[in-house]
This record gives structure tokens, sequence and C-alpha cells, in this order.
């Protein structure tokens, strides 16, 4: 061998055994939990999230002590997404399944590859001979084609045995390569399907985990809305029962309607403890989706209702397209049915025939001795070369069960498929649906909110006045704080309806998606 072809193989054959290490392929995974990757493909190509948005690298470990939490600051719903794909278990349970997928598509291409063992055997045998039988001496050799150890045999006139003790050891080296293996390529294409389909299972759950908390923050915020409806109520009601202690004092009131005004200022501050009580419900939800201990305490921004727009801009079949095109459990559910297709091959390479080559190249060392004396050992190099040719032909009809059962897999993903279009468009269509409601709803309320609040203005002015009576009055003010509390709860409706038909039609991969119906 010449010395630059040696140089050569030390170059290219560390870098061939080094390009089959299964490990590399987790580029094909998500590079952490809380980074969302859509592949494009198989292969490892994929598309990221949209820059807008917010989830990226936490900004810590990830603990289920809270230590990502930062105390002082306050948590919109960006820094909520960005907290919860942080510290939420299940994407991170997701996360390791695509992991793993990615290294079985590693392990389906190290096939590609020869396996190099270090083996050593070793054996070791006691002998008794008749000594009258060896008078010209024994050869002990370690195959037929070797050379051996000769030993003499025992001096004329000795009786008895002759013992003989020998061992063998054979290090060596094995080298074995599947040239010929018609079952590698599907293994391949079945094992890249299934890591495309886990990335998309876990952007699903990255999408799922962005619309469950975009929906227990909204709630969030229509509750903390009746905490403030609740508190006006009770302002309201103590003016009408100061309005009633001062109508006593002047003799136009008696003390029936002055009890009647304090038990309306008791409502009011029963329903302001109740509004309170739900809204601590409202904050352990959301503590509880965002996975973190549900014993602390968070900062939380909300948001005040405002203006809508009446209706949604964009007709339900651009939502249904939309939808059946991006959903990753559609995407899913495609890539599973393309890695059936992949396992049907390979159940029909079974039928072909495998090559194998093996190598192996070593050192084989025997020693031996005769009774009393001292062991004798020869060394002998030896390299080996076998083709292996296997063509099964006969397994009692394994091969074509199994040929069966990638053909019903394949079936199944289809039907799949077909359920999973069915479910996305009724999902789409109940969705849209539900968001032209709810913002019809919250503009109705802005309007009932608006005279509700016009009428108990007047009526309490009215019955400070002495024009109106108790009733009259407090029916107008909780009228008003009823058309208040409806008002906000249509408004957190509105945006989780909007947000829920942007979910259902797979296009909610960042807070940045979230719509903002504005008019």
């Amino acid at each position: 061998m010449s010395p630059s072809f040696r140089r050569l193989a030390l170059v290219v054959l560390p870098a061939w055994f080094l390009g089959g290490c299964a490990t590399t392929y987790l580029k094909l995974a998500p590079p952490s939990p809380s980074e969302p990757v859509i592949p494009a493909g198989a292969g490892g190509e994929r598309v990221a999230t949209p820059d807008s948005s917010p989830i990226g690298p936490p900004p810590g470990d990830v603990v289920d002590d809270g230590s990502v939490v930062q105390p002082g600051r306050q948590y919109g719903l960006p820094e909520l997404v960005e907290l919860a794909a942080a510290s939420n278990p299940e994407t991170r349970i997701v996360w390791q399944r695509a992991r793993q997928a990615a290294l079985a598509v590693g392990v389906a291409h190290a096939r590609d590859y020869p396996t190099l063992s270090a083996v050593a055997l070793a054996a070791y045998q006691r002998s008794w001979f008749p000594a009258s039988a060896l008078d010209h001496g024994i050869t002990v050799a370690t195959q037929a084609f070797l050379p051996g150890i000769s030993l003499s045999g025992p001096a004329q006139g000795t009786t008895g045995h002759l013992g003989l003790d020998t061992y063998e050891v054979v290090p060596f080296l094995a080298l074995r390569w599947e040239a010929l293996d018609f079952s590698r390529g599907p293994a391949k294409r079945a094992a890249e399907q299934g890591s495309v389909a886990a990335n998309l299972v876990f952007v699903g759950e990255h999408q799922k985990l962005l619309f469950q908390v975009s929906r227990t923050y909204f709630r969030l915020g229509a509750a903390r809305a009746q905490v403030k409806v609740a508190l006006e109520a009770l302002d309201r009601t103590r003016t009408i029962d100061q309005s009633a202690e001062a109508k006593f004092d002047r003799g136009l009131a008696t003390a029936v309607e002055v009890a009647e005004a304090r038990r309306e200022v008791a409502q009011a501050e029963y329903e302001l403890s109740e509004a309170r009580a739900s809204e601590k419900v409202a904050g352990s939800a959301l503590l509880t989706v965002l996975g973190v201990d549900p014993r602390m305490t968070l900062e939380i921004e909300t948001l005040s209702s405002g203006a809508l727009a009446d209706s949604l801009r964009q007709p339900v079949d651009s939502y249904l397209q939309t939808a059946l095109a991006s959903r990753p459990d559609l995407g899913a559910a495609q890539a599973h049915a393309t890695q059936a297709d992949a396992m049907i091959d390979h159940a029909n390479s079974t039928w072909f025939p495998k090559l194998s080559l093996v190598g192996t190249g070593g050192l084989q060392t025997l020693g031996a001795k005769a009774s009393g004396g001292s062991f004798n050992t020869a060394t002998i190099p030896h390299v080996t070369a076998l083709a292996s040719l296997e063509w099964l032909l006969f397994d009692g009809g394994a091969r074509e069960g199994s040929a069966e059962i990638a053909r019903a897999r394949r079936d199944e993903a289809q039907l799949e498929i077909r359920k999973l279009r069915n479910v996305a468009s009724q999902e789409v269509l109940s969705a849209y649906d539900e968001a032209n409601a709810a913002l019809s709803r919250y503009r109705a309320a802005q309007a009932l909110e608006r005279t509700a609040a016009v009428a108990d203005d007047a009526t309490a002015r009215s019955y400070a006045n002495g024009l109106s009576t108790l009733a009259q009055a407090a029916s107008a003010q909780k009228a008003h704080s009823l058309a208040s509390a409806a008002k906000e709860r249509a408004y957190a409706e509105a945006r989780i309806a909007a947000t829920a038909l942007t979910f259902a039609s797979g296009q909610l991969r960042g807070v940045g998606a979230i719509p903002d119906p504005l008019p």
C-alpha cells in the first residue's frame, strides 16, 4: 500500500464512520421544547414559525418550581405564551417524542455503514495421554493448515500418563457490511416520514397550548372586568342608599324604603365577593395552563374591552382552504400515510436476496506444555474475507402477512386523513359561525350597556329628586350592572371565538397570529 493511499484512507474512513453517527439526525427535530418547527418534507427540511411569534428559547432552565418566572415583571399575553412554552410539560413530552423519531431516522441510515467489532476468543484444555504411545513426541497445531507446537515424547521406559495443557487466544477485528439489502431504502423513508409526523404533532401541541393560554387569558380579563363592574355597581347602590337616607331624614321616605336600599348595598357587596372569587379561579386556571406552580403570584396585565368588527371580513371558504392545507394534524396524518406506503415497500423487499461481506483480521496465539514443563507458544496472524448471499425462499407465510399488515395500515391512514378533513371542516364552520355570532352579541351588548347606563343615570337622579321610586332606581341599577357584565363577557367570548377560528384553520403559530378583529 502506497503512503499516499494510506493517508487518504486515514482521512476518508474516519469521516465515513463519523457521518454514520445516528445522533447527528437530531437536527431533524425541533431544537428545543419552546421552538415549534414545521418540517417541509422528509430528510429534515423544515420551515420555522413566523418572526412575529414570541416563542423562543426559555430565559432559563425549565423547572417546576417557577424559577423561570421573573418577580416584578408584568406579564401580558406574549410573555405568558413565552412562559408556557418554557414550562408546560405537555410540549416537553411531545418534543421528546420528536427527538426519538429523529434518532430513529439516524438508526435507519446507520444501516448504510459497515459495523466494526472487536472480538476475543479464548480456550483452555487439559488432556492425558498414555506415555507409552508417545515415543516420537506430539505436535499441537492451531489449525490443520497452520504450523503448530511440537513437544518431545517421554523418555524410553517411562510408564503411566502424560498430561498436556493447551490454551488458545484469538483476538481479532470483524468488519461486516450489508452490501445488498433492498429493505434499507424503505426503512429510511418510513423513519423520515415518522420524524415529519412527530414534528407536526409537536407543532400542533404548541398551537393547542397557545390557544389554551389565550382562552384562559381572555377569561381572566373578563373576570377582572366583572370585578370592576361589581365595584361600580356597589358605588351606585351606595349612592341610592345615601339618597334614601337623605329622603328619610327629610321625612320623604319610610324606614322600609331605607331597609330595602341597604339590602341592595348588601346584595352588591355579595356580588362583588363572588366576582373576586371568580377572578381567583380564572387566575388559577391560567397558571395551570402555563404549567407553573398554581400557588405562585404573577403580575398579569389584561386587556380592557374595546371596539371590534361587526363581522369577519374573509369568507368561510378561505378558512376552509387554509385549514386543509396547513393544519398540523392533517399534515401528520399525511406523513403517516406516506410512512405506511414505505412500510409496504419494506415488506415487499423481503422477497429479494441479501448480500453480506465480512472481513476479519487478528492474531492467534497457541500455548502448550507437557507435565512438568513450561509453555511453548506460537503466534500466527490471520485475515479472512467472506461473502454471504442469503435468499429466503420459504417462511411459512410471514412475508405475505407483513405485507398485508402494511397495506391495512396504509388504508387506515387514508381513512384517518378523510376523517380529519371532515373534522377540520366541521370545526372551521362551527368556529366561523361562533365568531360571527360572538361579534354580533358584543355589538348588541355594547348598545344594551349604553342605553342601560343612560337609564340608570336618569333614574338615579330622578329618585334623588323624589320623582322615582326606590324600586325603579334599584331596577335600573341592576339592569346597568347586568348590561356591563354582559358586554365584558361578550368581548372575551368574541376574542376567544376569533382565536378559536384561527386555531381551527391551523394558523395559530404565535401571538402575532392571534386575531384582533378591529372595526
